[in-house]
């Protein structure tokens, strides 16, 4: 595994924890917006892997935080090919390669537009790994990532569903039960 590679990662399994994760679609903006992890004050953004219309953002520890894609759904490809593994583990992921332009990836959707596979490399995928609740990583057998699937995408009217679900987050993450 080359550490060049910016779509190299290190998998490990199980993940100690369920990370939440879900893809809102800004209807005004006409973008699509996944927070991947709990939003806590101890995470911090380090880092981005970027293309014209995806944008990967990394914390300190490598672990994808976010993901945007500013290509209108009207562009994404349709597909009837679009189908969710039939199990991916839980597992952390961490990037290793940070700071660098990527190709643009393929973008295809499913008939309803509420899935989303983001294709980085044709090559076969050797793994298939759950990062949050409704994102998937496929890697390739030097674990480069093949594409990444948003399982689950909700329309968001300015803003309203994102800021639901990061508030639920807080939340949760406020509650620490007593012992």
């Amino acid at each position: 595994m080359s550490h060049a590679d910016p779509l190299a990662v290190r998998i490990i399994t199980p993940a100690p924890e369920s990370v939440p994760g879900r893809g809102f679609y800004q209807l005004e903006e006409s973008a699509l917006y996944i927070p991947v992890g709990a939003q806590d004050r101890t995470r911090h953004y380090f880092s981005s892997l970027e293309s014209e219309n995806v944008r990967l953002d990394i914390d300190r520890e490598g672990r994808l935080m976010f993901i945007e894609v500013s290509a209108a759904r009207s562009v994404w490809s349709l597909t009837d090919k679009l189908a969710l593994p039939v199990w991916a583990e839980p597992a952390d992921v961490r990037f290793l390669g940070f700071r660098t332009s990527l190709p643009n990836p393929k973008l295809l959707t499913d008939r309803r537009r509420q899935r989303l596979q983001i294709c980085f490399s044709p090559a076969p995928v050797a793994h298939a790994v759950s990062i949050a609740e409704s994102v998937i990583l496929s890697v390739d057998d030097r674990h480069s990532v093949v594409s990444i699937l948003i399982a689950d995408i909700v329309d968001d009217l300015a803003g309203r569903e994102i800021a639901q679900f990061r508030k639920s987050q807080r939340e949760e993450l406020a509650f620490v039960p007593l012992a």
